[in-house]
């Protein structure tokens, strides 16, 4: 996976979410369905909620690796805030 050099980079953004805030981004501005989420989440229960923000932001970054990317990520986080 390409991606992982950016995983801190991911963390940091997603600092600034609350879950509540995350999940409204995450159907917004990222575009992800309900369903999506929840299979990511019920895959990631025991994990944690940032695990869980994580995995939901890999599975936006996978859609389509050359366009979402972690800069692309934080000027959405800018956008939503």
């Amino acid at each position: 996976m390409p991606i992982q050099g950016n995983d801190k980079e991911i963390y940091d953004a997603l600092e600034r979410f609350d879950s509540n805030d995350f999940l409204k981004f995450a159907r917004t501005h990222l575009q992800l369905t309900n369903r999506e989420i929840q299979v990511i989440t019920k895959n990631n229960i025991n994990n944690g909620v940032d695990e869980q923000q994580f995995q939901i932001v890999l599975k936006w970054m996978r859609q389509n690796e050359r366009a979402n990317t972690v800069e692309k990520l934080k000027i959405k986080a800018d956008s939503f805030f």
